[in-house]
């Protein structure tokens, strides 16, 4: 079997990824989305999409995941070598795309914020 190349290797897909993150991941709130990141030692920043039917139907869910989506396509060389699990706050419709990659932004600042940190601690 060959490896995942392009977009399929910045996806997350398995239970048992999504799981570990949810279980070991650090937190983080933004204005449109929560997320769960984990340091796993990749070469780049991976994403999963965590969304339940309590978000709507099919069409706010799937408008969310596509935002999310271009917005990572955006900014995911700017972003550290973190897997990432996104579930919504608030519907995409009451926001967009300048507001996810706001998100993104801060997630990653946050994140160095915190290896810097840990780098000083010890």
């Amino acid at each position: 079997m060959m490896a995942p190349s392009g977009a399929d290797a910045r996806t997350i897909r398995s239970d048992r990824e999504f799981t570990l993150i949810m279980q070991r991941g650090r937190s983080f709130r933004g204005r449109m989305f929560r997320a769960r990141y984990y340091a796993a030692g990749r070469p780049a920043a991976r994403i999963g999409i965590s969304i339940g039917r309590r978000y709507g139907d099919a069409v706010p869910r799937n408008r969310f995941k596509r935002l999310v989506r271009e917005a990572f396509r955006q900014v995911r060389d700017g972003l550290p070598a973190v897997d990432i699990i996104i579930m919504p706050i608030i519907p995409a419709a009451e926001t967009g795309l300048a507001c996810c990659r706001d998100d993104f932004a801060a997630l990653a600042r946050a994140e160095w914020d915190l290896a810097q940190q840990s780098r000083g601690a010890t």
